[in-house]
């Protein structure tokens, strides 16, 4: 005896839901995946690995006992530079004369940090000093 229509659409829609679903797969069928802009993170030839990072709103520089780790910061107008003290001793960051902007951390205690804004286009050369030990290091922020 067969079944009245109505009977065989549980079956039908069971059918129709497998079969969906059997063709769902990746949004992105292709689409090739992306890739970095620069393959392995090497820097373009003439270009040094921080300039991969200026467009960056904040730019990490450390402070240890060998010096500054980036010495030199290619930066934009907008960007942040943030200075860590990751030494076991105190230090303090502060803009040369002739900078195109003038800054001075006062004292940095071990893991302290300093930001400043990136404002004026131009050098900002800049000197990192440990009072106790009298070590002085020299940096430069770049904002082109």
């Amino acid at each position: 005896m067969a079944l009245p229509t109505f009977a065989r659409l549980p079956g039908l829609a069971c059918a129709a839901g497998i079969l969906a679903l059997a063709g769902c797969g990746s949004a992105n069928q292709g689409v090739p995946p992306a890739r970095p802009a620069n393959p392995g993170g090497a820097p373009a030839p003439g270009k040094t690995a921080l300039h991969r990072y200026r467009h960056l709103r904040i730019i990490d520089v450390s402070i240890r006992s060998g010096g500054v780790s980036p010495r030199v910061v290619p930066t934009k107008p907008g960007a942040r530079v943030r200075w860590t003290n990751r030494d076991d001793r105190v230090h303090t960051v502060t803009s040369r004369h002739g900078a195109s902007q003038s800054f001075d951390s006062g004292p940095l205690r071990p893991g302290q940090s300093f930001v400043i804004t990136a404002t004026s286009r131009g050098d900002a050369p800049y000197r990192s000093a440990s009072p106790g030990d009298g070590k002085k290091f020299a940096g430069l922020v770049e904002v082109g």
